[in-house]
């Protein structure tokens, strides 16, 4: 087809937006050149999906504004300044209803009318007649965009594009295709190959009931040995060793019980011996002591098992109804102590029977865990690790082992034993996504912008100071740190890191954007609220106010609801009646336009 444009037009895109290969915009009136510039690494680049009837917002005003529509995708873009929104599928939508686009100083767009002044591909028909080009050489018109129209209707109009009497300029859109130049044109970039796309982060939620208050005396049996000075995950930056995981995951999961109860803990520490580290006390003493752990010589678990019955025994735990839990944490095989091979003799494992299964001491569930990859699997489990679980092998009490052949999942494991009600999800992969505040549907995950996307940002805002806490990375590889806030009983362990909120225990995974909620008692039905943000290897990050329009901050909401089950549980939060909290001040969910939505790359 013919690529006329309408005479007297304004300036326009003559090969449409050229991507960072090309690095080069065009501007033509006429058929001439009249500037051109460099495409900086500032441009951005929007991409939005449509769908019929709906209204979009764009983040720019109407004024000097350039689009172009492509030739086999469907796709609508216009430009103002350095900012480029593509709107992925308008056309097809088009011609299911009419979409409505409006900028951001109030004004609806005239999408055919701008398409017309700067498009030199495009050809309208009017009721007038032919205004620009051809009509096409397909049986339906193929290659116009424009059909001829009764002019009472009233439904546009170019009297400011000059070279018509504006009542002939009356148009309806009906179909475009082939509105590109050639292929083999090496000049044109098609729209949607090669984008600096940016993320998109779309607002999550998760509801449950509150956790019914519990106390419980915690036994903490930890491997002390050389080989816990060891680095824990050479994949993240700087050195992270064994024993400091521990403690963080250790510190964690103590943290999460004490969200729960009341909690009184011990801690024996073990190597080529083993000591009473710590007698019966709280959670933050407890936490203080395993500081001052220093790892060497051998593992001996026979030590460790034999000073663990006199350490229970011990005066100073809770009495009446608790919960009563025993951990054993170990990097390695036994390496001293017991009988062949160091393995646990026939003896002890009987003495070690009896002190478990003694109902004076009540012990309700025993926690053998290796971490490391030298120590056993699933697939072939360590029989000394069996052994301190389950030395008859009849599961009284309750014995389980665990495997953490990753010592990066170490806490996250060990949350997932605190028996009660844990709200668990993720914020990247779509299914928490709630849609309220944004456009998000449900099961819609968050978008990826250009190359290796990672979450850069997690934050808390609480109802009081001491409860603001942000977290922060550079990198992907990087294991994220404090950047903000006072933060309650902080934790940091790898790539994760917990802490408590006012009315829970937050553990958040930066590297897979999983995380799990501990909810505490609550006396009424309670919101929760994080925000969490993603950035791609160019430097982007989701836009502020922009396509998921959830604030200055850009990036999505994560909102925790907890029910109060006590008289009865509250029925979970619904879109008319939630409330997004960003930066500590709600945002309207009844918006009557949908703010730009979800973008996809192409």
């Amino acid at each position: 087809m013919q690529s006329d444009n309408i005479a007297g037009s304004s300036d326009h895109f003559e090969d449409g937006f050229l991507e960072e290969n090309s690095e080069r915009i065009y501007l033509t009136q006429a058929g001439n050149a009249v500037s051109q510039g460099d495409e900086t690494a500032d441009q951005r680049i929007i991409h939005i999906p449509v769908v019929p009837g709906e209204t979009v917002q764009l983040p720019f005003s109407s004024d000097n504004l350039y689009a172009r529509l492509a030739d086999d995708s469907s796709n609508l873009a216009i430009r103002s300044g350095d900012v480029t929104v593509i709107l992925l599928g308008y056309a097809d939508a088009m011609r299911t209803s009419p979409i409505v686009v409006m900028a951001s100083d109030g004004a609806e767009v005239d999408v055919p009318f701008v398409l017309a002044a700067t498009d030199p591909t495009i050809d309208i028909v009017t009721a007038g007649g032919l205004a620009a080009g051809d009509l096409g050489t397909g049986a339906d018109n193929t290659g116009s965009i424009f059909t001829p129209y009764d002019p009472a209707q009233g439904i546009g109009g170019f009297q400011s594009v000059g070279g018509l009497d504006p009542t002939e300029l009356n148009y309806v859109l009906v179909e475009r295709r082939n509105l590109f130049l050639e292929p083999e044109d090496e000049a044109t970039a098609l729209i949607g190959a090669g984008q600096d796309s940016v993320p998109v982060n779309l607002n999550d939620s998760r509801s449950g009931n509150e956790n019914v208050t519990r106390n419980a005396n915690i036994m903490v049996v930890l491997d002390v040995s050389g080989s816990m000075n060891e680095d824990a995950d050479s994949g993240t930056a700087g050195i992270q060793t064994r024993i400091a995981i521990a403690r963080a995951a250790l510190t964690n999961l103590l943290h999460t019980y004490d969200t729960l109860g009341e909690v009184r803990v011990t801690v024996v520490a073990f190597g080529t011996g083993a000591v009473v580290h710590f007698a019966w006390g709280s959670v933050a003493d407890a936490i203080d002591s395993l500081g001052t752990l220093v790892p060497k010589d051998l593992t001996n678990y026979a030590a460790a098992l034999g000073i663990a019955d006199d350490a229970w025994m011990a005066g100073g735990k809770l009495t009446g109804d608790t919960d009563n839990i025993v951990y054993f944490l170990s990097d390695g095989k036994p390496t001293a102590g017991g009988g062949f091979g160091n393995h646990l003799t026939a003896a002890q494992k009987t003495d070690w029977n009896i002190f478990l299964e003694d109902p004076f001491n009540a012990i309700d569930h025993v926690y053998a865990v290796g971490i490391g990859d030298r120590i056993g699997t699933e697939a072939d489990p360590d029989s000394d690790l069996v052994n301190v679980a389950r030395p008859d092998a009849n599961d009284l009490p309750p014995g389980d082992v665990l495997y953490i052949v990753d010592p990066m999942d170490l806490a996250e494991r060990l949350v997932d034993t605190v028996e009660g009600v844990t709200l668990s999800g993720n914020v990247l992969t779509g299914v928490d996504t709630s849609g309220v505040g944004d456009s998000g549907q449900p099961g819609q995950p968050d978008t990826a912008g250009t190359g290796a996307t990672y979450i850069y940002t997690f934050t808390h805002e609480g109802s009081a100071l001491s409860f603001d806490v942000a977290f922060g990375r550079d990198s992907s590889t990087d294991a994220p740190v404090q950047i903000g806030g006072d933060g309650q009983n902080v934790s940091i362990s790898g790539m994760d890191v917990s802490f408590d909120t006012e009315h829970g225990r937050m553990t958040f995974h930066f590297d897979t954007g999983a995380y799990t909620f501990t909810p505490g008692e609550v006396s009424a039905d309670t919101d929760v609220a994080f925000h969490y943000g993603t950035r791609d290897e160019n430097g982007n990050t989701d836009m502020p106010g922009g396509v998921d329009a959830d604030g200055p901050a850009g990036g999505g909401d994560l909102v925790i609801s907890i029910a109060d089950s006590d008289p009865a549980p509250a029925s979970a939060r619904t879109q008319e009646s939630a409330e997004i909290f960003v930066a500590g001040f709600p945002f309207p969910t009844d918006q009557d336009v949908a703010l730009l939505t979800t973008p996809e790359l192409v």
